[in-house]
Formats: structure tokens, C-alpha cells, sequence
């Protein structure tokens, strides 16, 4: 569930239930994620992957234009017709959302107790329903490093990435880099918790960078299952105002 007013006086609110296929052999992991939506919000904004909206006047009915596509983006509400936004306009829609593969591999260590690195490409498919303001129906990409490093029950967390977004007519998405910085404890055998701090610079000119704080509990329930819950705290407009999640997982 996620839920943020971007810096505007309307709310948007996210609920979406994904279907996660994990699969990993030697120092490769394949990720298939398949999202269900449901998006609550002014008729003229569409959320975007992390936590960006934009701002598609054609399907509010106040701007012109095709209606093949958002018609301007922006990292706050600010810039969409919140301040005139009815409970009429303000609209639910749900159905499948961004479809996302990721492909990882584990870099071999250098030396036994050294670093470990982990390279990631992800694709984001524009199956999202764009008319109906699920997305922008277009295809993003990226590319990220993730280094982490033990120290005893403790494991420092640091990442680096740039996201790459598919040409959407009127509407100039800037193709961005991200970072995140953070740690990991593990409390006992089954249990750890994680604390994460996640920047992604905007995706327009002119626009304040997204920046989040995410706590996760992690907890194993038995042999084959695992539980994962995370807390999340937007720290600028360009983020959501409080996110929260729960993952179930079951080994095969």
C-alpha cells in the first residue's frame, strides 16, 4: 500500500498485490513480477515506477491533446489540477500493472572475507493500462551494482544504478541515476531486519529528487516459508508519504 499527496492537496493511494516467481542456479537469480493495481486518485495522474506521478491532462478532460498518452510528467502534484479536483474527478481504477524481469549475478569474491558484488538489469514491459491511468504503457530500463560487506552480525548495504525511460510523446522523462545506502542485522537464525535509504534523482528538469527511508522485517516460518514486512517513510514531495507491504514466500 502506498499512499502520498507528491507535494499537491489531493491524495494518491496505491494498493497493489503482486504475483513473484523467484528463481536462482550458481551465481544467477531470475526475478518474474507481476503486479495487480488498484489506484486511487485525481482522473489526471498516473503513477509511475518509484513513486513518480505524472500528470495526464487529456484524461482529466481540462487539457488538450491525443489521448494515446500522458500529456506532462512532474515529481509533485503541484503541476496537476489538484487544487481543483472533485470527489467526481477523483477517480478508482485497478488492473495488471508493470510486468518486471530482473536478471542478477553474483560477481566471485576477490577474497574470502571481502566484498561482495552484485550486478543487476531490469525491465520494466509498459503493460499497465495507460488509458485508464495505470501507467504510461511504455517500457522502462535499468542497470544497477549493489556491494555489500559482513561485519560479524551486521552487513553494510551500498547500491548504485541508472534507470532509463522508453520516449513518450510530450511528455520529456529524463533518464536518471539512483543510489541507496544502508544496513542489515540478523537478530537470530530466523529472524533480521534491515534499514535502507533510497535517492533517485528527477525525472524532470527543474523537479526535487525522490528520497525514502525503508525499514523491513524478515522472519523465516519454518523450512519452506519466509515473511518479509516494510515500513516506508517519504522524506521529500517527490516521494510517497508512507508505504507499507507484506511478502509472503514459499520455497519450492
Amino acid at each position: 500500500y502506498t499512499s502520498g499527496s507528491y507535494g499537491g492537496n489531493a491524495e494518491v493511494e496505491e494498493l497493489g498485490v503482486p504475483l513473484i516467481l523467484f528463481y536462482k542456479t550458481g551465481r544467477m537469480s531470475y526475478k518474474l513480477s507481476v503486479p495487480y493495481l488498484i489506484v486511487r486518485g485525481p482522473n489526471d495522474v498516473v503513477p509511475i515506477d518509484s513513486g513518480s506521478i505524472i500528470c495526464n491532462n487529456d484524461r482529466s478532460g481540462r487539457g488538450g491533446g491525443s489521448n494515446s498518452g500522458p500529456g506532462s510528467s512532474s515529481d509533485s502534484l503541484d503541476d496537476c489540477d489538484d487544487d481543483e479536483t472533485t470527489e467526481a474527478e477523483r477517480t478508482t481504477r485497478s488492473g495488471l500493472g508493470d510486468v518486471q524481469v530482473e536478471i542478477a549475478y553474483d560477481v566471485p569474491e576477490l577474497t574470502q572475507d571481502g566484498p561482495t558484488l552484485a550486478l543487476t538489469g531490469k525491465i520494466k514491459f509498459g503493460t499497465a493500462n495507460a488509458s485508464k491511468g495505470l501507467g504510461t504503457g511504455k517500457n522502462s530500463y535499468s542497470l544497477q551494482a549493489d556491494v555489500a560487506k559482513q561485519f560479524g552480525s551486521f552487513t553494510a548495504l551500498t547500491g548504485v544504478g541508472y534507470r532509463v525511460f522508453q520516449k513518450i510523446v510530450g511528455t520529456p522523462l529524463k533518464n536518471t541515476p539512483f543510489i541507496s545506502l544502508g544496513g542489515s542485522w540478523q537478530i537470530s537464525d530466523s529472524t533480521g531486519i534491515k534499514l535502507i535509504y533510497d535517492r533517485r534523482w528527477p525525472i524532470e528538469a527543474g523537479a526535487l529528487p525522490a528520497a525514502e527511508l525503508t525499514a523491513t522485517l524478515s522472519r523465516d516460518l519454518g523450512k519452506d516459508w519466509r515473511m518479509e514486512a516494510y515500513l516506508l517513510n517519504g522524506l521529500t514531495d517527490a516521494s510517497a508519504d508512507l508505504a507499507a507491504g507484506l511478502v509472503i514466500a514459499r520455497k519450492f
